[in-house]
């Protein structure tokens, strides 16, 4: 099973708000991508485990009173922009990075794209390795 370097822990994401989830965002270095194979940031928030917010939403059910949909549009619209911004400027080691949210929308797409398009332009030098493999080395920007 691949290794994470995970953005998610319980008391960060059981929010309302996107502060806790981008500050565990700023919390991630690529030194701590390093010791795995997955760079994982997730963007929605678990507000269900908010007791609270999960009986006031059983009680009053429908789609407007659902945690996720309460929470995502408002929550997307503070973290994709970090993560358009800051995400490929804080996390350069060459590990996969995978946005993870709730659903996917057009926006998170976007981001997505833009960070790959941004990774793929990195400097690389392609360098002959053993056994006819090819591989590449980062060069310092």
């Amino acid at each position: 099973m691949a290794s994470k370097y995970d953005s998610w822990t319980a008391p960060a994401y059981a929010t309302l708000h996107s502060e806790p989830i981008i500050s565990r965002f700023e919390s991630m270095t690529s030194e701590g991508q390093l010791a795995t194979d997955l760079t994982i940031l997730q963007c929605q928030a678990t507000s269900q485990s908010i007791k609270e917010v999960l009986v006031y939403s059983v009680l009053a059910s429908n789609a407007a009173t659902s945690c996720l949909t309460s929470t995502k549009a408002m929550g997307d619209m503070r973290i994709l922009p970090w993560i358009r911004e800051n995400a490929n400027k804080r996390l350069k080691a060459e590990r996969t990075v995978v946005v993870m949210n709730d659903f996917i929308d057009g926006a998170t797409c976007d981001t997505c794209v833009e960070m790959s398009r941004e990774r793929f332009s990195w400097p690389a030098v392609a360098l002959w390795g053993r056994k006819g493999v090819w591989r590449t080395q980062e060069v310092d920007m």
